[in-house]
């Protein structure tokens, strides 16, 4: 299961928009670095002020607490009935814990779920770049701005409390290594 601790993303301001989070791990010239999708996306966020830069924490991983996601897991487990029954309780509801706890345990369908092996390959919200992934629980992120909405990073997004996307092992790589107890320092 990969780390569910939330990335508080604290001020940017000291972070340029031209900083290169990752293109694959390459050494870049300056001239070639490209801006960070997630860093110009948190401007925009901050930009609108309120409550919302203190609010808003980015959680890699699977959270079934989460509608988007736990909304992900039982389109993916729909595919037969028989699969969805273990996580159906005695009234015939979706039994969440029963879900998270085999998520967190690693085996049976909710864990397959996950499991790309359809050959998927997802673009990196943070460097654009397309990678493949194989569990997607490691690439996932979602973020919440607890109460307030913020923008969608692509345009055309209606706003919401929560955002949803993916990032490549680089970019996850350096967003755990900008934290500083809980915030992204540059």
């Amino acid at each position: 299961m990969s780390d569910r601790s939330r990335f508080g993303t604290g001020y940017f301001l000291g972070i340029e928009l031209t900083t290169t989070i990752n293109l694959l791990g390459r050494d870049l010239e300056y001239e070639e670095t490209e801006p960070s999708g997630l860093i110009k996306h948190q401007r925009m966020c901050l930009a609108r002020g309120g409550p919302l830069a203190e609010n808003l924490f980015y959680y890699p991983g699977v959270d079934v607490g989460c509608g988007h996601c736990s909304d992900q897991i039982w389109s993916y487990l729909s595919y037969h009935p028989e699969d969805r029954e273990p996580y159906l309780d005695d009234e015939g509801e979706i039994d969440w814990e029963a879900i998270q706890s085999e998520l967190e345990t690693g085996g049976g369908m909710a864990t397959y779920a996950f499991h790309t092996d359809r050959g998927e390959s997802l673009t990196c919200d943070n460097c654009r770049n397309r990678f493949r992934v194989v569990d997607e629980r490691v690439s996932l992120y979602h973020a919440n701005a607890g109460g307030a909405t913020i923008p969608p990073a692509v345009p055309g997004g209606r706003d919401s409390e929560d955002l949803h996307g993916h990032l490549c092992d680089p970019c996850m790589a350096w967003f755990r290594s900008r934290l500083v107890a809980g915030r992204i320092v540059k």
